[in-house]
Order: structure tokens, then C-alpha cells, then sequence
């Protein structure tokens, strides 16, 4: 499952930008390769699949809204426990802001939050949730899991980590040096 945005539209201003949890849980099925380049003509087949399908996200959005807003708790909580036994892992990737967060305090004193960290909610069945999120120069990768499914988080945390590192120096190696130009020389 992956949570789909469903903003309606960009915020006008920075000023105007406001704190807010506005998802729908999107179920989707991406088949494992063996390395993260064969990966990328699945991972588009399936983000053209979701964009085909964005009625259906804000529908899910509605539904889980008014269900929970007006209808008795047991209905999302059944929802959730029959959709839930249907995926093994839910994943998020929230692409944070480049600049840290600054605040100050009521002295004035000044100061900035150099890390954030992600976190996703293991909810109804789903036995693992990846979460990763970009904030400043940093990404952190999250994992919560039922140990039935992952006795040994941390070798598949290294192993994310690993592929990613091999992915960017592949990606590195692949972009041409940029060539001097006249005014360079």
C-alpha cells in the first residue's frame, strides 16, 4: 500500500503552507527485481496504472473520511482489517523540505531542526511498513514490523540502504562530464 497524495491544489505561498495529513492508502502491486535499474520499467508501468486510476484515490479518500466522520467505528475498522489481509507491506516516501525547519523561542533566540524522522503507523494486518523521508542533505529510512515476517530488520534496513548507495554511483557514472565552455576557458 502507498500513500497517495490528494492535495488539490500547491499552496499559493510559503506563508500559506499548512501542516496537514491529507492521504489516501493506495494498493498496488510492484513485482521484486533482482537490481533497481531493471525496477524502473515496472515502477512505471505501475505509476501509469495509479494515474489512470486518480478518480479512484480521492474516492478512497471520501469514503475513509465520511465512513469515519459519520458512520459507526466498526465499519473503517472492518474496512481496514479485511483490505489489510490482503498486503504484506505498506511503504512511504515523503520527499521533506530542503531547507531545515527554523524557529524561535520566546527570547528570540533562533534555532533550526536538523533531523526528521519518518515513521508509518503498522494498522489492521499489515505486518511492515517502510518509511523514508528527505529533510535538508539527510534521508532516513524507517522500519516497523511484526518479527514473524522480518526477525532481522536491520539486515534489510543495510541491505535498502546498500542498494540505494549502488543506485546513486550508478546514476553518477552515468552523467556525462559537462564540457568547458568558451567563457570558462
Amino acid at each position: 500500500m502507498l500513500p497517495a497524495n490528494i492535495r488539490f491544489a500547491f499552496y499559493p505561498s510559503r506563508e500559506e503552507v499548512q501542516q496537514e495529513n491529507k492521504f489516501a492508502a493506495l494498493p498496488l502491486k510492484v513485482p521484486l527485481m533482482s537490481t533497481m535499474e531493471e525496477a524502473y520499467k515496472s515502477i512505471s508501468k505501475v505509476t501509469k496504472q495509479i494515474k489512470a486510476n486518480f478518480g479512484y484515490i480521492y474516492a478512497a479518500y471520501a469514503f475513509t473520511l465520511y465512513g469515519t466522520l459519520f458512520g459507526a467505528r466498526q465499519i473503517p475498522r472492518l474496512f481496514l482489517h479485511k483490505a489489510s489481509m490482503k498486503f504484506t507491506c505498506s511503504f512511504s516516501n515523503v520527499a521533506g523540505p530542503l531547507k531545515y525547519f527554523t524557529m524561535a523561542d520566546n527570547d528570540g533566540n533562533h534555532g533550526y531542526q536538523k533531523w526528521c524522522y519518518p515513521y508509518v503507523m503498522v494498522a489492521g494486518r499489515v505486518g511492515m511498513c517502510i518509511s523514508c523521508i528527505s529533510y535538508g542533505d539527510s534521508f532516513t529510512i524507517a522500519l516497523s514490523c511484526d518479527e514473524a515476517i522480518c526477525p532481522d530488520p536491520q539486515t534489510l534496513v543495510d541491505l535498502m540502504i546498500r542498494n540505494i548507495q549502488d543506485e546513486i554511483k550508478r546514476i553518477e557514472s552515468d552523467v556525462p562530464e559537462e564540457k568547458e565552455t568558451k567563457k570558462e576557458k
